[in-house]
């Protein structure tokens, strides 16, 4: 019952701590630790402090959340630029090394004309009469008519004979003076005959509403389209003006009245309204544009 420890633990330890702990810790630990600790802290310190914690490198881990304040350095993990650029990439680039210099002196020309076939004295397909005017020369046909009937509309052929025409516009004479007049063009391959009042057979190529004197050439403008006719072809036109529109009368439906040697017209029909109404034989007295 003496104040210093035992030197070896007792054989058989106490089931509870003891009610005052000793006032030096033991030389060596109990066989069986208590299963809680003790009920108050020793009152002195342990005979021998535990170690410091080991060093620790922000290399070796990483915090699971960051810092609350910025670190004063960057981790020596992070990529940092070069001091100094590289002068040559990592791998070879996909394409050829560029030239160091720009060429001297630039071309004064493209290789080649964009259309080099302007100039042949031939109406391309690939040229107009704006592009190439020296090709494709525009010229005006006007059959020969006294006028002696009107209708709101004409249909008519007009053939070619051994070149390609393009028919670009179309000319009325008008029956009276109105103003806003309603004018269509219409046309088809080959004839009319079959599709006088069958409007889903045509094609509408010009629409517009025109100021017409009575008994003066007006002409429509520039068709919304060109019309060729290949060489030896034929092609129907259906020129309407509500407002009415001059003619001649026809002798034979189909046969020619009048041709300037590259194209012929011939007879047709005149209609009262519009693929409708059928009057008589008439020869288109308006006259049109166009150029081989």
């Amino acid at each position: 019952y003496g104040s210093q420890p035992t030197v070896s633990p007792t054989q058989r330890p106490s089931y509870s701590p003891s009610k005052k702990p000793t006032d030096a810790p033991t030389q060596t630990p109990s066989a069986r630790p208590s299963h809680s600790p003790t009920l108050s802290p020793t009152s002195k310190p342990t005979a021998r402090p535990s170690p410091p914690p080991t060093s620790f490198s922000a290399n070796d881990v990483t915090t699971p959340f960051p810092t609350n304040n910025a670190t004063p350095f960057p981790t020596e993990n992070q990529m940092a630029p070069p001091a100094l650029p590289t002068f040559t990439s990592d791998n070879l680039p996909t394409t050829p090394m560029p030239t160091y210099h720009p060429t001297l002196i630039p071309t004064k020309s493209p290789e080649s004309s964009p259309n080099d076939s302007c100039g042949n004295s031939v109406c391309d397909l690939d040229e107009t009469h704006s592009t190439c005017p020296n090709d494709c020369i525009l010229t005006t046909f006007t059959p020969q008519s006294n006028m002696d009937s009107s209708s709101r509309g004409q249909m008519f052929t007009i053939s070619s004979t051994t070149k390609e025409v393009r028919i670009v516009s179309f000319d009325v004479v008008g029956e009276k003076d109105a103003d806003d007049s309603k004018c269509m063009v219409y046309t088809r391959t080959g004839d009319y005959i079959g599709y006088e009042q069958d409007e889903s057979g045509w094609e509408l190529i010009f629409q517009k509403r025109l100021n017409m004197k009575q008994s003066e050439i007006t002409n429509l403008g520039p068709l919304d389209q060109e019309v060729t006719i290949p060489a030896g072809s034929k092609q129907a036109f259906y020129v309407f003006c509500a407002a009415g529109i001059m003619h001649t009368m026809g002798d034979t439906e189909g046969s020619a009245f009048d041709s300037d040697g590259s194209i012929v017209i011939s007879e047709g029909v005149s209609t009262g309204k519009s693929f409708q109404k059928l009057t008589r034989n008439a020869r288109y007295s308006g006259g049109g544009r166009g150029y081989e």
